[in-house]
């Protein structure tokens, strides 16, 4: 059996991926993604706002590891959001960033986890 290898969001050390894909879990877990919440409504209900601050915190930290995080922060980011996805996943709820120029866009957390560093940051 290999050793456990650590991943970092942020400042937030996991003893293992699988650890930080729960952590992921968890976070969107907390919000339906049906409620009353920001944007225009659809077939989907409306993205519910993401409003603990240590769950937008940890967003913030996990969105910077996109593999385009340019293009997903935009204009940076207003606030993020919990959304169900109509779009072919069952259904599924998936985060959202809402950027300063009211564009959105969702971004999927197992892409910006294969991206986690296995060292601390450094800053």
């Amino acid at each position: 059996m290999s050793p456990a290898i650590p991943v970092w969001i942020g400042s937030r050390r996991y003893p293992r991926k699988l650890d930080a894909e729960d952590a992921c879990r968890t976070v969107i877990a907390k919000y339906p993604g049906n409620g009353e919440g920001v944007g225009p409504m659809s077939a989907q209900g409306h993205p519910q706002l993401v409003d603990d601050p240590e769950d937008i915190a940890f967003l913030q930290d996990l969105v910077k590891l996109h593999p385009e995080p340019d293009r997903v922060i935009g204009a940076g980011v207003k606030h993020f959001a919990v959304r169900v996805n109509g779009d072919g996943w069952n259904g599924q709820r998936c985060f959202w960033v809402w950027r300063e120029d009211g564009s959105a866009d969702d971004f999927s957390w197992p892409e910006c986890l294969k991206n986690a560093p296995t060292q601390a940051p450094t800053d």
